[in-house]
């Protein structure tokens, strides 16, 4: 019995052998990671990725709180019979110079790293596990990744609408190509999932209220509108054909009337 005592208090359980790492567009770097302590320790000892960190948040399967203490790069979990912790915190592993981030810590684990929308890798010291769009699987050991992201700029755009030549503007990161323009829609094609505000003359469109992407439906707002411009905002979640449609105020009468006719 004092054998088996003696190994249960010395114990220290890892999880899922993988941590996450989420980049945010401000340059926080948020670290999650799920481990599964056996029943009859009472706490558990946890390698984290930095000595800086914030925003503790360790719980169990029952969203119990636990309580933890922080020795340097260590993390003592008083798991209490827990099965599964959720461990969540914030880790101060990101600078920034002229231009470029770089993310540098290390973890005895593998790590999948989530880059920021926008982002491009500039180096990396290892060679990854797997490779996905802005997420990268990184096997464990020191590791140093940088990275720029592609600044929001204004692009400007000039349409000829019924023989007058009229300025579209689009502030946005993404890259914008093949931007035309008649009475009844504005469209473009985007290679990048970001946000786009357009700024319309009401000469171009009326009163935009539609917009495609892909030929479906996509998430926009007409975030303000004067007596020449409307400004459209769009949050694109895939690359492709953007198309803005206007409203036009003959549409509703011919619904009007055919409804009526069908009355």
């Amino acid at each position: 019995m004092l054998i088996i005592i003696g190994i249960s208090a010395g114990l220290s359980q890892l999880g899922n052998e993988q941590i996450s790492i989420i980049v945010n567009s401000e340059g926080k770097a948020k670290i999650s990671q799920t481990l599964f302590p056996k029943t009859f320790v009472s706490s558990i000892d946890v390698p984290i990725v930095s000595e800086k960190i914030s925003n503790l948040l360790a719980i169990d399967e029952k969203d119990i709180l636990l309580g933890t203490t922080q020795d340097q790069d260590l993390l003592k979990i008083a798991t209490l019979g827990a099965s599964v912790v959720d461990l969540k915190y914030n880790a101060d592993i990101l600078t920034y110079e002229s231009g470029v981030f770089r993310l540098k810590y290390s973890s005895e684990l593998e790590s999948r790293v989530s880059l920021p929308q926008l982002s491009k890798l500039v180096s990396l010291n290892i060679i990854p596990i797997e490779i996905s769009e802005k997420e990268y699987v990184l096997p464990p050991g020191d590791i140093s990744l940088s990275y720029s992201i592609k600044p929001v700029t204004s692009k400007e755009f000039f349409v000829n609408v019924d023989g007058s030549e009229y300025k579209i503007e689009a502030i946005t990161a993404a890259k914008i190509e093949e931007f035309s323009a008649n009475s009844d829609e504005i469209q473009f094609i985007i290679r990048d999932k970001a946000i786009v505000l357009t700024i319309i003359p009401t000469t171009v469109l009326e009163n935009p209220n539609d917009v495609l992407l892909n030929g479906d439906k996509v998430e926009f707002s007409q975030f303000h509108q004067n007596s020449t411009h409307s400004w459209i905002r769009i949050d694109p979640h895939e690359k492709g054909l953007v198309r803005i449609l206007d409203f036009k105020e003959e549409s509703v009468e011919w619904f009007d009337w055919l409804w009526g006719w069908f009355k």
